[in-house]
Formats: structure tokens, sequence, C-alpha cells
């Protein structure tokens, strides 16, 4: 008895363990059942990607990645055109506030920074992209 018993034991927690064990696993098609995907970037939210590149994409059915960085005129004078860019399908991308730059010409510069000024300017930089998404621009 006492032996069937720790069997019994023994094949509950075998099969409890393998069910966390064995991860479950889906795959999911391309569109159309296509062989691969091209992801569209475009850097540092720029007025170039709203002039030209947002109505080639349209033209084109096509959507792409915007990498802004919330401190640049472009994305302050512009936030109505930005928020339609992502309301048409692409993505608003998080590419810091004031787009620390390795660049000596250019400041900030990186290497000025100290890990909680980078985690400052990311943070900032995500809550205003988020406030644009969620605000009633447009």
């Amino acid at each position: 008895m006492n032996r069937t018993l720790t069997c019994v034991l023994v094949l509950f927690a075998t099969a409890a363990l393998a069910q966390e064990a064995i991860p479950k696993a889906s795959v999911t098609r391309w569109p159309q059942d296509r062989a691969a995907a091209i992801s569209l970037t475009f850097d540092d939210g720029i007025d170039t990607d709203l002039d030209f590149v947002e109505p080639i994409l349209a033209k084109h059915h096509l959507t792409g990645t915007f990498f802004v960085a919330t401190a640049m005129g472009p994305w302050e004078k512009r936030k109505t055109e930005w928020k339609q860019l992502a309301q048409a399908g692409n993505e608003l991308a998080n590419h810091t506030v004031h787009h620390p730059c390795l660049l000596p010409q250019i400041t900030p510069h990186s290497q000025d920074y100290t890990p909680e000024m980078m985690e400052a300017e990311i943070r900032e930089a995500a809550e205003d992209i988020t406030q644009l998404s969620n605000s009633g621009v447009v």
C-alpha cells in the first residue's frame, strides 16, 4: 500500500513538473502567408518624416516606426501630425528627450550623462509619447 501511494504521488509530481517544464509555443504566420517581413524605421523624428516619408508610405499602404526625440522642434511643433501618423498605423518610438549624441558638436553629449540622467531621458520621452497617444489632440 505504501509503495502504491508513493508511486501515485511521484506520478502526480512528475506530471505537474512536466506541464511547467514544457512551454507552449505557437507559430503565427505572416499576413497573406508571406515568408518574411521588412521593418521600415526612421530616426530622430524630423520634419522630412512628416513631409515626405508619411505620404510615400501611405501611397504604398505601408507603415513604419518613427523614433522621435521629444524635445526637438518637429515633435514639439507638430504633435497633431505625429498623432495622425500613429493613428494611420505607424509606430511612434522612444528616441529620448534631447537625443544625447557622441558627436562633439552636438549637445547634450552622451558622455556627460549619468545612468540616472539617461533613465530620465527615456522615461520622460515615453511619458510624452504616451500622453500624446492618449490625448484629444487632432
